[in-house]
Order: C-alpha cells, then structure tokens, then sequence
C-alpha cells in the first residue's frame, strides 16, 4: 500500500473512532494547565521549560515541558475552544496508527501484518481514555516521537557496514524531546536495541557505540528533570494516597500488584469488558499476598507466557517474540514495581505498550490468512466491527465532568475520584445536599485528600458552619498549599470575627489576588471592619458618591 494513501486512511479511522470526542470539554486533570492563564496569552513559553508540569508541585513528579508547551501553542493558535485541543489529539492519534504500520512493515518486511498490526492498535478500546481525554496528549505526543525516533534509527542503520550518523542524530534528538513529553518513554532505546539485536545478527557490535549516544541524551535529560524536580526527580512523588495507594508498601507487595495489574492491562486490551476512567483507591489497592486475588496468579501465568515467547528460539524473533518484549519493557516502567511515581493504574498507560500486544494480535490474523485469507480477513473484520461499538460509546464519558463523573461511579463503585468528582459537579452547580453525599462518600474512602477537604471547607461555609470550614481549610492547606485555598480560610476566619487575622493572610498572598474579584472584596471589608475605610475603598471601589445604604448593602452581603 502506497505511504500516503495508509496515512489518510490513518487519521481517517481516527476521526471515525473519536470524532465524537470533539463536543467534550475540558474536565478532570485538564484542570492543572487550562487554569493558567501565563498559557493563553504565550507569557511563559519559555518559563515552563524549567519548571514542574504543575508549577510548584515538584512533589508530584512530573516534567512535561513539551506536552505544556503543545496545550500553550495549541490556545495561540486556535483560541480556547476545546474542540482544536481534540482534534489535534485525533490526529496525532492517526500519526500513532500510520506509524505502528511503518515500523512493522519495516521491522518484518510483511504488508499484510503491519495492515493487521496498525488496525487492531487502532480500534482497541482501551485506548479511547488516551484519545478523548485531552489531557492525554502526553501519551499521544511521546509516542509519535518515539516511534519517528525508532523509523530514524532504523534508517540510520539500513546499510550493512556503514551508520549514517546524521539519521542517529536526528532519533536523538526525537527520543530528548518524547521524554519531554513523557518521561516513561525513557525504556524506548532499550526497545531499539534488543529488537535490532534480535534481528540484525550480523550488525551486533554496531551497537555499544550507539548506545552510547542515547545513554548521553538520557543522563543529560535526567539532570534537567533533578534540576526541575529535586528529589522528586528519580521514579518517587507525594502523591495523596487516593491518587497512588503503592508508594509506602513493601517490595514483595509491589510485585503482586505488578502482577495484578498486568492481568488487568492484558486482558483488558483483548477482551474490554468493565473498562474505567479510575483505578484509584478502592477500586485498586496493594495486594499483601499472591492468593488476595485471582487476578495475581493469572497475571504470573500472562507475564511467564510473554516471557517464554521472548525466550524461546521460534518465537523470540517473529511478532509473538518481539511484540512480547515491547510490551513487557514498557511495562516494567508502569508496573508501579521498579518506580511508585503517579497513578496506580490508568487505561491510558497502556497506549504506547500495547503496540506490543498488537503486533501479537496481527501476527495470529496473519497465521489464519495464510491458511485461509477470506477467514483472516473475515475475524479481523468482525473484532474491529465489534471493538468500534465499544469504543465510540465510551467517547461520551468524556464529554462532560458529569459523565466522567457518573462513569467513574458505575464502574468504579469503591473508587475514591468518582464521588469526589461528582461532588465537585454538584456543588459547581449549587447543588449542596447532593454535593455533601458525593463528598462523604469520598471522605470515608480517603480523609487526608487536599482538594477534597478544600471543598468540604466550602460546603461548611455554605452551611455558615465557619469554625469547621477553618478546621477544614487549614487541614487542606498543610498538604497543599493553594492560593484559592488561603481565600476562603481567609474568609472562614473572618465570618469569625477575626479580621485582623483574616486581612494578614491575605496580605500574604497578594500578589496573586491581582484579578481575583472575590479576594479583593474581601480585603476591603477586612479593612472597613478593622475602622481603615480610606484603605476598604481602594478594594471596594467606592467613591465620595456611595452613600450610607450602598455601604452597608455590601457588608451585608458579606
């Protein structure tokens, strides 16, 4: 098949697949990068090189300066409609697809594989969290990169003596820039080599000094991310337990639930029944034994298979042996048992390692092709017909907070976000009883998370239970220091009756209450209450015209 005309046919799947994804709004973590407003007006295109992917959150331990830079370059271009921010993650979700043909094509020499490879990758419905999820781009961007990083490399070494240096050059610098994107990438050199040097016997000792090369750009890559990061800087965060539940338990611990989530991730890919937007707790927690679960056993039994398949001598350099070695060395990074960083689990991880699982799917239609074509074509058919109806369904998950939400519940009936999520929703929508029952239900699941009792801070000030929204507040601001938080502690302390108090914690944080309508109403109330109403005025904005009525309206409302 012509280069170009698989490409169309790529981003055209995609659009079929997720073109419905293009009415979703912003939702869940979209909220840490479209909030900032140094973003949307292009101020801080250089700035967020050199900080964390949340600004000041080095204890969360992600620097993503590429994906941030492509969420700032997305607002100059095409303003902050969200359906640009979609589109873009449509089509490089095409490139993905086009280029997991590519590089089959290229790896095997076998058309039709790389067809079966491409198609199967492409309607997996576990994908459909990486592609409509905007905030998933990471995956998106780091895999396009990684694999014009493999294409290059590949090309740099086509001829059998000679490393055309210029191509390394330039898969060097695709590799720095993937893992800007997303640093779990950082496995993918591993991938290059052992895949080069299971299928270039002869070109073996070409590859120490080219890995040279890509263990420089990695070292050089980890000395930004320690100077960004800090300690934070090496697998580990300080995520709440609700988010990341793995980070304290022991080492055996981790590899049982290594194993469990590997039975989940695998068998999910195949066959995707019960597919959720969350795995936090309790949906997913630590397991302490391999008998806890069943699916601990099933994930030893899955991860000895693909271990044997790279193993063994007939299969370790066909698709099922090389398929089985992308997936596992990705996989390692994610298993939450060599690093605890981030999310327990998310269906999105499997994105980039599940190109492994894929190319294990098309070696097995290949197989029944060559022995019978029209059943070959005709069961790849079918598992596409059927993972479509999957898929485009579960684009409206992610259309609105509510139905991730709602979602979050009906799937993840134990998980701690659901409930946290839809209590947001709800008060959002000043809906406060509905919002007490979402947000108690969280409560019970995790009593330590930050935003959690920031809301629940709020709901108690609705309710003018003002000693318990301070209680809450403060309790939030001892893991997480926000300045939305210091507000409304702030106001808690001051419906208090100590102003005084209330106007130095506003004071404190001054600067960033420049354009905050809220806060500044506030200061100046603070002052008229503490008898300073020349100072109240510069806040409140009254003139020599406000009379006695007006001014005691607004304390009123306060």
């Amino acid at each position: 098949m012509k280069t170009w005309l698989f490409l169309l046919i790529s981003i055209l799947i995609s659009f079929i697949l997720y073109g419905t994804s293009i009415r979703g709004v912003f939702v869940y973590d979209d909220f840490n990068w479209t909030n900032r407003k140094e973003l949307k007006d292009g101020s801080s295109l250089i700035k967020l090189w050199k900080e964390p992917y949340i600004p000041g959150l080095e204890e969360n331990g992600t620097y993503r300066p590429f994906t941030i830079f492509s969420f700032a370059l997305n607002f100059s271009l095409f303003g902050e409609s969200t359906a640009s921010f979609h589109i873009v993650n449509i089509i490089l979700n095409g490139l993905v697809i086009f280029l997991v043909y590519e590089l089959v094509k290229k790896l095997f020499g076998n058309e039709f594989l790389a067809i079966a490879t491409a198609l199967f990758f492409a309607f997996m419905p576990i994908h459909s969290d990486a592609v409509a999820f905007i905030k998933s781009r990471d995956e998106l961007l780091r895999s396009v990169l990684i694999l014009l990083s493999w294409m290059t490399f590949l090309k740099a070494n086509a001829l059998k003596h000679i490393v055309k240096w210029q191509y390394i050059l330039i898969s060097l610098i695709l590799y720095f820039f993937a893992m800007l994107a997303k640093e779990t990438i950082v496995i993918a050199p591993f991938q290059f080599f052992a895949v080069f040097f299971l299928l270039n016997e002869k070109k073996r000792s070409q590859i120490p000094k080219l890995a040279v090369f890509y263990i420089i750009v990695l070292i050089i890559y980890m000395y930004i991310r320690f100077l960004v990061l800090g300690n934070y800087a090496f697998g580990t965060d300080n995520l709440a337990y609700a988010l990341n539940p793995i980070r304290l338990v022991p080492l055996l611990s981790r590899l049982w639930t290594a194993c469990a989530i590997a039975f989940l991730y695998i068998s999910k890919a195949f066959v995707p029944w019960n597919l959720s937007a969350t795995y936090h707790s309790k949906y997913l927690e630590p397991y302490y034994n391999p008998w806890q679960s069943m699916a601990i056993p099933f994930g030893i039994i899955f991860l000895l298979i693909l271990i044997f398949l790279i193993l063994f001598k007939k299969t370790r350099r066909s698709p099922l042996g090389i398929g089985a070695l992308f997936f596992l060395s990705s996989y390692a990074i994610i298993s939450k048992f060599f690093f605890t960083a981030g999310e327990i689990m998310a269906e999105r991880m499997l994105y980039y390692p599940s190109i492994g699982l894929a190319m294990m799917a098309g070696f097995v239609f290949l197989k029944i092709f060559q022995r019978k074509k029209l059943l070959g074509i005709a069961l790849l058919t079918v598992v596409l017909f059927v993972y479509t109806a999957i898929v485009i369904p579960r684009n409206y998950i992610w259309l609105s907070k509510r139905n991730l939400g709602e979602s979050m519940i009906r799937d993840a009936p134990k998980s701690f976000e659901g409930y946290f999520m839809m209590a947001t929703v709800e008060f959002n929508g000043k809906n406060f009883e509905k919002a007490k029952e979402y947000a108690k239900n969280a409560y019970a699941i995790d009593k330590t998370f930050p935003s959690l009792l920031h809301l629940m801070g709020r709901l108690a000030i609705v309710e003018s239970r003002y000693d318990l929204a301070e209680r809450l507040l403060r309790k939030s601001l001892t893991r997480q220091t926000k300045v939305e938080i210091t507000k409304y502690l702030a106001y808690a302390i001051a419906k208090q009756g100590r102003y005084e108090e209330s106007q130095q914690l506003l004071l404190h944080n001054i600067k960033e209450y420049q354009d905050d309508k809220q806060a500044k109403t506030l200061l100046g109330i603070n002052y008229l209450k503490l008898g300073q109403k020349d100072k109240a005025q510069e806040y409140l904005k009254w003139d020599e015209d406000t009379n006695q009525f007006e001014e005691q309206q607004i304390l009123d409302n306060f």
